[in-house]
């Protein structure tokens, strides 16, 4: 990399991802479109073989939802052996298991050049079916994710880092208990924290909470930990047993990943209007302004859908936690209790709610109070903030 590419600030980088997104987005759009050519000449148009795979695979994805394997097959062949390709492969694999066109699935991976590049894009495209729905999908590749564990742990071992894909594959796949055995055998130690990782997640998300939270407490590192047990509490919510979802967030011991969990939580039992379960994820965040925040959400929802009962021991919650705020960067006390009046409402449009939106913006910097009534309070206040402003009314 030359020395004004070294220059370039952090936020270059994010802008640099961002603009292969929006790109990948339009090739794909191009080829659902039907404009293959156009699509084509976006992808040999990027500067870097690793960028010009991902555009591929963009397309490639597009030809799958097509029906044009072939084709499709033909790019996944064209990029396999570039920098970077599993992590290009895996997508377009991950398309054909959840259409259930597993010997595709598998044709994609197997066109990467090694077992250790197949199980890259194994460890990436497993996990994503199960997160979008298609466990099913996911389980029929698991044979191939057997082999590639047989292949990779054959001695002498490969490099470590290739055995915890294998490892993931097989924990995403359903081969729980081979991947826990794995985790046991590898020695490195970031290698078998990944593995321990992706083993911990897995068992969360077909169910098996108390294992997942068994291997998760294994991990040395906080951070990583707080991560996995997250994750573990957002598959717990998702599946509806918010009990478990609410004690594994509230152990979490960093707090930006337990606000991460709880939030999840009372966001996924808000869905499925348990407001009872909402609000005790609400009471186990351990930072008041996201307490505050989580319960505002909640009292908004639940007078939305007819809970006033609910709403209303919610609100007496919320009265003393907005009056012991004393963050500078969140206005003051009075400030909160007017966000909290708008939020009780549960309908921004109203005429009370507008009152309350244009009350909630004047008990403070009016910067600071646009900015936190939209982040904390629901969609609907936030319609309504926007419609005051436009209005002139504040």
């Amino acid at each position: 990399m030359n020395k004004a590419e070294d220059e370039q600030p952090p936020r270059s980088l994010r802008s640099y991802d961002h603009r292969k997104a929006a790109l990948s987005a339009l090739v794909r759009a191009l080829t659902d479109a039907g404009r293959d050519d156009a699509a084509h000449a976006l992808t040999e148009s990027a500067p870097h073989t690793w960028d010009r795979a991902e555009l591929q695979a963009a397309m490639a994805r597009g030809l799958v939802a097509r029906g044009e394997d072939e084709r499709a097959l033909g790019l996944v062949r064209d990029f396999a052996a570039s920098p970077r390709a599993p992590r290009a492969v895996a997508p377009v694999a991950a398309a054909w298991a959840a259409a259930g066109s597993v010997p595709q699935a598998l044709a994609a991976l197997r066109a990467l050049p090694d077992a250790a590049a197949q199980a890259e894009a194994l460890s990436l495209a497993a996990p994503s079916l199960t997160r979008d729905g298609h466990a099913a999908g996911a389980a029929a590749l698991a044979p191939h994710a057997r082999a590639l564990a047989d292949a990779l742990t054959t001695p002498p071992w490969l490099a470590p880092d290739s055995v915890a894909a294998a490892t993931a594959g097989l924990a995403w796949t359903g081969e729980l208990e081979q991947a826990r055995t794995l985790t046991r055998q590898l020695v490195e130690s970031y290698a078998r924290d990944e593995a321990i990782a992706a083993a911990a997640e897995a068992m969360a998300a077909s169910g098996r909470y108390e294992e997942g939270v068994e291997l998760a407490d294994s991990l040395p590192e906080p951070l990583m930990k707080g991560r996995v047990l997250a994750a573990i509490a957002h598959w717990a919510a998702r599946r509806g047993d918010f009990g478990t979802a609410v004690r594994t967030g509230a152990a979490i011991g960093n707090s930006e990943h337990q606000d991460w969990a709880l939030l999840a939580t009372v966001d996924c039992a808000v869905r499925e209007h348990r407001y009872a379960e909402a609000v005790e994820a609400a009471r186990a965040l351990t930072e008041p302004r996201a307490r505050v925040r989580a319960l505002c959400a909640v009292d908004a929802a639940a007078r939305r859908h007819g809970e006033d009962t609910c709403a209303d021991v919610v609100t007496g919650e919320f009265k003393p936690e907005a009056s012991a705020s004393t963050d500078p960067e969140d206005g003051t006390g009075a400030w909160r209790c007017g966000l909290e009046a708008a939020a009780a409402e549960g309908w921004g449009d109203s005429a009370r709610g507008r009152s309350a939106a244009v009350e909630a913006l004047s008990l403070g910097p009016w910067h600071r109070c646009l900015h936190a009534t939209r982040s904390a309070a629901p969609q609907a206040l936030a319609e309504a903030v926007r419609a005051v402003l436009h209005d002139g009314g504040a």
